[in-house]
């Protein structure tokens, strides 16, 4: 795709986070996908991540959802403005529907089972949960995920090259007993599909929120989010001003 493809897809995708029945039937397209990680920096610094766009392409009337890979210390002005450019940093993908059913192991960061809910309640909750980010004026839909980077791994101890397959999934923000929707947050259940266990960092210091994933926006977090996410802001004109 051409940059000027992707920018109009995540624009389109912007324009579309108040249609309900668009984005019911967008993230119907599938409830996961898989992607590789490219480093381009000799360490994992806690402050990088794999920005994941939300895209959708019109091809002839029909919408479909596309995810754009970039990693954050590229998604900059800056690389935009090189001779390389933004398009060779960015990895385009295609949603695949996965099972929900994810492997037992003694390593898994996160607890299977509650990972598989996680899963289970975005495929069960997810058009609720749309409607609910979409009615509340306090709410939206995110466009973008950030991955932290501080786990994810080019190559495999044999110098396979690692490949991981990340689950939109849905977490109760609290551990109360009410399953209301309004309850849930989006995330993201990420598994190392090389060593068939579960990412999920432990919480801590850094961010006692977001515990796989930050979803974008609420932007402008701590006023740090006015430098960051350039190609949002290349397709929508935010922080222009």
């Amino acid at each position: 795709m051409k940059l000027s493809e992707i920018t109009q897809a995540i624009k389109l995708w912007d324009d579309s986070r108040k249609d309900i029945d668009l984005m019911q039937s967008i993230f119907d397209q599938g409830n996961a996908f898989k992607f590789n990680y490219v480093k381009n920096a000799t360490t994992n610094p806690p402050d990088t991540f794999v920005n994941a766009y939300l895209g959708v392409i019109d091809n002839n009337g029909s919408k479909e959802l596309k995810l754009f890979l970039i990693n954050s210390n590229k998604d900059t002005k800056e690389q935009h403005d090189s001779p390389e450019g933004l398009l060779p940093c960015i990895t385009v993908i295609a949603p695949l529907s996965a099972h929900d059913v994810l492997p037992m192991g003694k390593n898994d960061v996160v607890d299977p089972e509650q990972a598989r809910q996680r899963i289970q309640k975005w495929s069960t909750g997810r058009d609720g949960w749309i409607r609910h980010q979409i009615e509340d004026p306090e709410k939206n839909i995110h466009q973008i995920f950030e991955i932290p980077t501080r786990y994810l791994k080019e190559k495999d101890e044999n110098g396979e090259k690692r490949e991981y397959q990340a689950y939109f999934a849905l977490n109760k923000k609290i551990s109360i007993p009410n399953n209301d929707i309004s309850e849930y947050k989006g995330d993201m259940i990420i598994l190392d599909l090389n060593a068939k266990k579960i990412i999920l960092p432990v919480e801590g210091d850094y961010d006692n929120y977001y515990n796989t994933v930050r979803l974008v926006p609420p932007l402008h977090r701590e006023g740090k989010d006015k430098d960051k996410f350039f190609l949002l802001k290349l397709s929508t004109n935010i922080f222009l001003n």
